[in-house]
């Protein structure tokens, strides 16, 4: 007899790729405070440019303005529990 296996894995789901840019944006914006923005993993810069979070004003990435709206949200005890 054939035994029939759950289709749903037993692991969360990994994020998408812009869900795990929304949750490690406050880390970003953090790390460009304290000028180590060189530190963070190859591509992310590049995505969040993308979003329109972050510019380049020269050569040091900032927050654009939609950065800072998106970084206060995120800040927001409601949106901690939006995300679980």
């Amino acid at each position: 007899m054939r035994q029939h296996t759950n289709p749903m894995p037993s692991h969360p789901f990994p994020a998408s790729r812009g869900e795990e840019l929304e949750r490690d944006f406050l880390a970003y914006l953090n790390m460009i405070s304290q000028n180590k923005a060189r530190l963070l993993p190859p591509g992310f810069l590049a995505d969040y440019q993308a979003f329109g979070w972050i510019e380049m004003r020269n050569g040091v990435p900032c927050p654009t303005d939609a950065g800072k709206q998106a970084a206060l949200h995120m800040r927001k005890p409601h949106h901690q529990h939006e995300r679980r």
